[in-house]
């Protein structure tokens, strides 16, 4: 039967003719790769596992409460720990604190011992007089060592301690290392000047045994073109009356001479300056200016080292006592 044709319809009945299928040129080159990928990848095989327990947890509720309580009790657990560790720490670094209170007070006991054996020794040296040779030979064998200061002082162990303890430890310490570089310089110079100390002494208990000084006073010379005054020591005064000490001062006279072995004039104590003598008025500066002999300056420096090592020393007594309880009340009351 022949098919109708375009646009009319098909009778009934009638089939359209299947055509044969056309041959694929690239069947037998895919069916090829194919069993290549399939040998390569493993098609067909059965992977490991089970998937039955992934099935069943779709659709549940993600742990996250259970993530988080894991994670505060472990940052809980770590603070605890520290916690620990911490007081651990303090209780082991008050221990030790507690130790080098035991290792100060037993130098400080020992320092005291030292301190007494050189005021003993400056016991002996009497006002006025040179100190003798057993005395300074007893001053320069003393045992003076200084203190182990900065090792005991500068640590993180002070921080047990009481404020006040730390700074009274500090100023004892200071004074005692002061008194103790002060002694063993008072030794060495003092063995050095003792000759010149001796001579010093003695002249001035002779001094003291003739009286005072003569008094000083000044006088002017204008036989120059430029005046000049001169000193010149005093040696009384002279009235109208004989016997009388106590006249007018415009009645009155001074002897005076202006070298050594001279011999005394008279001058008026009131009137112009080149016919009078005025008396000077001694002062500390002229005492220390007017003073020839270089072993009174030996004498006086003698004289402010005793002061200013007695000074010192007066400071002592007072810091150990308060360093000693202070260590005492840290020993048997450790800080909680």
């Amino acid at each position: 039967m022949m098919p109708p044709p375009g646009g009319f319809p098909a009778p009934p009945g009638f089939q359209q003719p299947v055509e044969p299928p056309k041959p694929d040129p690239y069947a037998a080159q895919q069916a090829a790769m194919a069993a290549s990928l399939a040998a390569f990848y493993g098609a067909g095989q059965s992977l490991p596992g089970n998937a039955d327990e992934v099935k069943d947890g779709v659709g549940k509720k993600s742990p996250l409460g259970l993530i988080i309580g894991i994670g505060v009790a472990g940052v809980l657990g770590v603070l605890v720990g520290y916690t620990v560790n911490f007081i651990k720490g303090q209780n082991e670094l008050i221990e030790l604190g507690t130790e080098r209170a035991k290792d100060i007070k037993k130098e400080v006991e020992g320092v005291r011992g030292r301190v007494k054996a050189a005021l003993d020794a400056f016991k002996e040296t009497k006002p006025g007089e040179a100190p003798s040779v057993e005395t300074l030979d007893k001053l320069a064998n003393l045992d003076l060592a200084e203190p182990e200061a900065t090792n005991k002082l500068f640590s993180p162990l002070l921080g047990t301690f009481n404020g006040k303890l730390v700074r009274s430890m500090f100023d004892y310490y200071n004074n005692v290392t002061a008194f103790f570089r002060e002694v063993q310089l008072h030794a060495a110079l003092t063995k050095n000047d003792r000759d010149v100390l001796v001579k010093c002494f003695k002249a001035a208990s002779d001094s003291a045994a003739k009286g005072p000084p003569p008094a000083l006073g000044v006088t002017f010379d204008y036989s120059q073109k430029l005046p000049q005054a001169m000193l010149a020591t005093l040696g009384g005064v002279v009235c109208p009356k004989e016997g009388d000490m106590n006249c007018d001062p415009g009645e009155m006279k001074l002897r005076f001479r202006t070298s050594v072995s001279g011999q005394f004039q008279e001058k008026p104590a009131k009137g112009l300056p080149k016919d009078i003598v005025i008396p000077i008025q001694p002062t500390e500066l002229l005492k220390n200016v007017a003073v020839g002999d270089p072993n009174q300056l030996a004498c006086r420096d003698y004289a402010r080292r005793i002061d200013r090592i007695r000074t010192t020393v007066t400071k002592i007594p007072e810091l150990e006592k308060f360093v000693i309880e202070g260590l005492d009340d840290r020993i048997k009351n450790p800080p909680k």
